[in-house]
């Protein structure tokens, strides 16, 4: 997301925190840094392990063929929706929202999202249904304590910092 995308800068930053959160506490992805720098790129930015690419070449190249998805592979997109729906969850959280109840994902957010649930899935309306389980599942997470507060001090930094490096990320969410 992008701070020209119409939301609040505060938004934005709740939004990248969410991603960045998510994707720390479920080890998903590696956090090289955030940012709501308003360069109009991608503000946060991850790198796949090795590991994490075969399972999801594997799990795109299984449901191609019509093969059963490997549980390890499953658990790798799992985790990789809900890191991708954490930001707009978060952000929606973050404007006083209790429940994800008309929750609706943002365009760049919603379509990676439905486009990874297709790869575990037979068939759209199975990938949408399975995406809706996962917001449930990600809103949840997002409201625990210790999780909310570390998605809360994120976005507190980059409101100061604009960007944070992995370390000082990794100093926020440890606290």
């Amino acid at each position: 997301m992008t701070a020209g995308s119409g939301a609040t800068r505060d938004e934005v930053a709740y939004h990248e925190a969410g991603h960045a959160v998510l994707s720390h506490r479920l080890r998903s992805r590696a956090v090289i840094k955030i940012s709501i720098a308003d360069d109009g790129r991608q503000t946060t930015y991850a790198d796949l392990t090795p590991l994490q690419e075969r399972y999801l070449l594997k799990a795109d190249l299984e449901c191609r063929y019509g093969g059963f998805v490997a549980a390890p592979a499953r658990r790798w997109v799992e985790g990789r929706l809900m890191v991708i729906l954490a930001g707009d969850l978060a952000q929606w959280k973050s404007t006083g929202h209790a429940t994800p109840d008309g929750y609706a994902p943002s365009a760049g957010d919603e379509t990676n999202a439905l486009s990874l649930a297709q790869k575990v899935s037979s068939s759209s309306d199975e990938a949408r249904a399975y995406a809706m389980w996962l917001v449930q599942r990600t809103w949840n997470m997002l409201c625990e304590p210790t999780c909310w507060s570390a998605v809360r001090g994120v976005a507190d930094q980059l409101l100061t910092r604009e960007t944070l490096s992995r370390r000082q990320f990794s100093r926020i969410v440890r606290a």
